[in-house]
């Protein structure tokens, strides 16, 4: 049996890195085949238009494509295939969730509005108004997808 090439770090102090077991790199193989497996059935799923599950599955393949394949697909997607948009309302919902936390007299309009300053540089920028819309938006989708009865004692 060849000894595997698989290191495996412990962070706890002290400890040195070892070599992986034959059955901690059985088990890593396995995660990885289903894995691989729960991205083509989404990919098959969604008739083709599920980009997240296509790149996932050229991601887990990085390592058997030579670099300048798999630099040129991912250049080649980008190019091809409709860009989705960002989860900007989560973001924006929580960086106002600190907010309110931090300050509890704060209002969520004062609370957007520093938000606004501090995401000035980032993707996930926005008027006050914006970042208000956003929080609105993502605290409605997070209230509906609890179920109805999560708060009840049973």
């Amino acid at each position: 049996m060849t000894q595997s090439r698989i290191v495996v770090r412990r962070f706890a102090a002290g400890a040195a890195p070892r070599m992986a077991t034959a059955d901690e790199v059985r088990a890593i193989a396995a995660r990885m085949t289903a894995r691989m497996a729960a991205l083509e059935r989404r990919w098959v799923k969604s008739g083709g238009a599920d980009t997240q599950a296509l790149l996932g599955g050229l991601i887990f393949c990085q390592l058997q494509l030579p670099p300048w394949l798999f630099a040129g697909l991912c250049q080649r997607l980008e190019k091809q295939l409709p860009r989705e948009p960002w989860p900007y309302h989560g973001v924006r919902w929580s960086m106002v969730e600190g907010e309110l936390a931090h300050n509890p007299k704060l209002k969520v309009r004062q609370a957007c509005e520093n938000v606004s300053k501090r995401l000035a540089a980032y993707p996930a920028r926005g008027s006050a108004g914006a970042i208000e819309r956003s929080y609105y938006l993502f605290k409605g989708q997070q209230a509906r997808r609890r179920p109805h009865n999560a708060n009840r004692p049973t």
